[in-house]
């Protein structure tokens, strides 16, 4: 007694009231095995078969059995030994793994309502209100842990646990999945692969014992890791404990239910242990519940591998076809590069025909009119200087030119030579001419140049005055 809290002791002594049970220890004992559940308890009282004589052999039940929902239950196997001291956990109906409903359960749920209804009222006002538990002393034990914890993500929910647990028991356990429930559920959804749930609560005496000899027998650790089981585990008292507890209808604890993916890509529920298990009893459970799934889940699992090979060949050909596309784009690309490089290299050499055209038209243009500029030839005497020419072609020419005739006069006369005089010609506008040939003196030998020495009159030239010779010769196109 001195171990209950308030709301155990108003539990225990509500159910001594309608049971008439004064044994206080069998009575806590009905209380735990149903959760703390008043309804429960008494409805296990009324249900239980009537006891037999200790002397007498009598069949006894086993753990709870796993249910599915496609299978009815096949009854365990009868042992003999002595009759419990009170019943052991009833069998669930199939597919439903509720208790089989009786008349009796009825009536006492109609009978249990108001208490039931005042609870749930307590609950709310300590939740809503926490105040009132410093003011109303009685319902500070009424608030829940899962009140206090609702803004917890379900990720920090499962951290928690495997902190606290790896804390109490160590780390060589079965790998619970760290995350949400429900984001284990879609990974198992999403690899077709059979999930563990392991929901318990603290307040159970049977859980220290199942966690050390079960979750973290080598065995159940090694069978958990070859069947590649997500295991998901939480604890009641948190939110989502309390929420999947709910969901699969445990009544129970330790609880365990197997799960597996079907062809609507949803879960069923394959196996449901509650209570206390054993690690070998968990194994052999575990082994039939999932032979019964594995050649439908093999199934799904060769559809779901036909599909991928599919979705990968279809990728596989749409990479393929983009490669395509891709090389044909580049080579339309370079084929449009290289066109465009031809008709810059054709413009361009347009370009400078159409100059080099321009250009030789200046160039003519400039030599009628420079022929027409030409002095003409003077007399003998009078200062001309006698000046011999060998000309490109190999011809020589002899003429006199004045003693003020420039070295560029004389370039003139040679560009100009061979050329026809028009009248009226003008001036190219814009045209620089520029000579593609020099004159050289043979002996000694010397380069009269005409961008230097070009306004060099002929009588400071002593090569060349009163009388010289000069040879054209060809620029090198270096020297162009």
């Amino acid at each position: 007694m001195d171990d209950l809290d308030n709301e155990q002791r108003r539990s225990l002594e509500l159910f001594q009231a309608v049971t008439q049970i004064d044994d206080v220890d069998a009575a806590v004992a009905r209380l735990s095995s149903s959760d703390w559940s008043v309804e429960r308890a008494v409805a296990g009282v009324y249900d239980a078969p009537p006891p037999v004589s200790a002397s007498a052999p009598t069949p006894t039940r086993t753990a709870p059995i796993a249910s599915s929902h496609n299978s009815s239950p096949s009854p365990p196997p009868a042992q003999p030994g002595p009759a419990p001291s009170h019943p052991l956990p009833r069998q669930f109906s199939s597919g439903t793994g509720l208790p089989q409903p009786s008349p009796f359960r009825t009536l006492l749920s109609v009978l249990f309502f108001p208490f039931t209804f005042l609870r749930s009222f307590a609950f709310f006002l300590a939740g809503t209100f926490p105040f009132l538990g410093r003011l109303l002393p009685f319902l500070s034990n009424t608030t829940p842990r899962r009140l206090e914890r609702r803004n917890v993500s379900p990720r920090d929910l499962a951290d928690r646990f495997i902190r606290s647990f790896e804390e109490t028991y160590g780390s060589a356990h079965v790998s619970f999945h760290a995350d949400g429930y429900s984001a284990a559920l879609a990974k198992a959804k999403e690899e077709l692969k059979f999930m563990l749930v392991v929901l318990q609560s603290e307040e159970h005496d049977d859980t220290i014992e199942f966690n050390q000899d079960t979750l973290c027998n080598p065995e159940v650790i090694q069978f958990a890791r070859e069947q590649s089981l997500i295991v998901w585990a939480g604890s009641i008292s948190e939110t989502e404990g309390y929420e999947v507890a709910n969901t699969l209808r445990a009544t129970r604890y330790p609880f365990i239910a197997l799960l597996a993916p079907t062809g609507s890509r949803s879960l069923s529920v394959l196996l449901r242990l509650e209570g206390p298990v054993g690690p070998s009893q968990l194994l052999a459970s575990l082994t039939n519940g999932m032979a019964k799934q594995s050649t439908s889940l093999n199934r799904l699992r060769a559809e779901a591998a036909e599909r991928n090979a599919a979705r990968e060949l279809r990728q596989q050909q749409d990479d393929a076809y983009e490669a395509s596309l891709r090389r044909d784009r580049e080579r339309a690309s370079e084929a449009e590069e290289r066109r465009a490089e031809e008709e810059r290299k054709k413009r361009e050499e347009e370009e400078r025909a159409t100059e080099e055209e321009e250009r030789k038209a200046k160039r003519d243009q400039w030599r009628k009119w420079k022929k027409i500029q030409m002095p003409a030839e003077p007399a003998a005497g009078n200062g001309a200087a006698r000046i011999s020419l060998r000309m490109l072609d190999g011809s020589r020419i002899v003429r006199r030119f004045g003693a003020e005739t420039t070295l560029e006069d004389l370039y003139a006369f040679v560009e100009t030579y061979s050329v026809e005089a028009e009248e009226e010609t003008q001036k190219p506008e814009g045209y620089e001419h520029a000579y593609d040939f020099r004159l050289a003196t043979p002996m000694p030998r010397k380069v009269l140049d005409v961008v230097t020495e070009g306004q060099k009159v002929l009588k400071d030239e002593k090569s060349l005055y009163p009388s010289g010779n000069l040879v054209v010769e060809e620029l090198d196109e270096e020297e162009d």
